[in-house]
This record gives C-alpha cells, structure tokens and sequence, in this order.
C-alpha cells in the first residue's frame, strides 16, 4: 500500500470540506430587529423609530403652534399657554411686552370675571390662521426676569397647553441640541425658525432666528416639542442686530419665577 503524499492528504481534506459545504445550507445570522432602526410615515404622522411610536417633527411642531399667541398691549409680542384651570387659560410672555399694564390684584379671574387692564391676545389654529381674540388680564410680573404671567376666560373652549420640560429633563439639554422658536415677528401669526442651543454663557441661546414680536414666544425641543424657554432678546453689533443669536428666558428661571409668585401650581 502506498504512502500518500502531505501535499495529496491536504488535497483530499480541502476536497471533503468543500463538499461538506456544499451540502450543508448555511443559515445567515439573524439580525436582531430590535436594533435595526426603521423610519416610516404613516397617516397619523407618527414615525416609527426603533421599534417605538415617535410624532414627526412636523407633527410636533404643528400641534405646539397652536399653543403660541400675540399678546398686544402698547405694542405686540408673543406668548405661550402653559396651564389651565377651569374656565381659565395661563399665558406666559415677557415683562417687556406687557410693562405698564395693570396687574390684577383683586382675584376678580378666580369668578370668571376680569378687569380690563388693555391687553388682548389673539389666538390661531395649527394653520397660523386667526382663531379669536380676548381680553386678558396680568396676574403677576418680574420686570428683572423678564416674565409675566396673564390670564384669559374661555369658558366653552379647552385650549391647548404647551408642556414644560421637567428640571430632571433639563440638565440633558447641551449645545447642539435640535430646537425651534415660535413667536409673532413683526405682529405677523406665529412663524416657526429652526435651530440649535448655541451656547450657555449668561443664561441660554438658540440660533434659531428671531425679530421684532418674537419676545415672549416658544422655544421647544425639536424631538418631544417641550417648552424650554421664551425668546426675549436679540443683540445688536454697531446697528446690526443678529437674529441668529437669540437670547432666551431657560427654562430654570420660569420655574423660579412661578414659584415665588406662588402660581407654580398652574402646570399641574
């Protein structure tokens, strides 16, 4: 009997896996699905994300549209609804759009009524289109935090009410954070501008651009639609103002503000 080769013992070897290959299927790994990431749109706007059901942006950014209005007194601003108690709708806008206006001292809102103090907002639909106006009446203010809180009767009518990020949520808001602004420019409806947090540094700005009515208005994070801060100014750099860097009231001092004006309760 002859000896075989090493080269003819490996020719035979490689021969047998191959044919072993060949006649074994191989099943492909299966992929975990619950880490594939999946973005599809259905009727309902929502985008399905990682196997989760996530409203898109344009969903988002429509349903808070209808929380911003115009606050108009000596001149006009914006504001956003941020509670509701009964019969009675809370705006919150800056001190600024408001200052001079009579405050409301006598409880008078708590009965459905309210003195005329001179300031009425307008109110839209998710389309921007003009919903109604009325009257509403100043509850507290804070000419260094720039914040003022106003109340509206709607008796026959729920408004919708944006949702503040909870201070847990806030300590992950960073530069480079996805957020639109939305306010009333110039006295137009509520206009919508994208951007980013741009920075931190005394207090919190955004890039999304803003002008003249903008103070007061929204600024919400782009992937929940949680409020996070009011617009209230834009510098200026030897006569050019820079709407790109908008200076914004964080969400901290709204908090503060509420709490020692004792109407914290009003988000609940």
């Amino acid at each position: 009997m002859k000896k075989l080769s090493g080269l003819a013992v490996l020719t035979i070897l490689i021969g047998l896996c191959f044919s072993f290959v060949q006649q074994t299927k191989i099943k492909p790994p299966k992929k975990n699905i619950e880490n594939l990431v999946f973005v599809s749109a259905n009727s309902n706007n929502i985008l399905l994300i990682e196997g989760k059901n996530i409203p898109s942006t344009s969903f988002i950014i429509n349903k808070t549209l209808s929380t911003v209005c115009k606050v108009s007194f000596e001149g006009s601003g914006s504001g956003i609804i941020v509670g509701r108690r009964g019969s009675v709708h809370f705006v919150i806008t800056n001190y600024h759009v408001i200052a001079n206006a009579p405050t409301v001292t006598n409880g008078s809102w708590l009965k459905g009524v309210l003195d005329d103090c001179g300031v009425v907002i307008e109110l839209f639909n998710e389309k921007a289109e003009l919903w109604f106006s009325t009257p509403a009446g100043v509850l507290a203010s804070d000419e260094e935090k720039d914040l003022a809180i106003l109340a509206i009767l709607s008796p026959n009518i729920n408004l919708p009410v944006a949702e503040l990020l909870s201070l847990d949520e806030w300590k992950y808001v960073k530069i480079l954070t996805e957020v639109y602004a939305i306010g009333c420019p110039l006295g137009f409806p509520p206009h919508a501008t994208d951007g980013i947090v741009s920075s931190f540094y005394d207090g919190l700005w955004v890039s999304s651009p803003i002008f003249f009515g903008n103070s007061g208005g929204g600024v919400f994070l782009k992937i929940t639609g949680k409020l996070i801060g009011l617009t209230h100014a834009i510098p200026g750099y030897y006569g050019i103002l820079l709407p790109h860097m908008a200076k914004v009231v964080s969400l901290p001092v709204i908090y503060d503000f509420l709490k020692e004006k004792q109407l914290d309760w009003i988000l609940k």
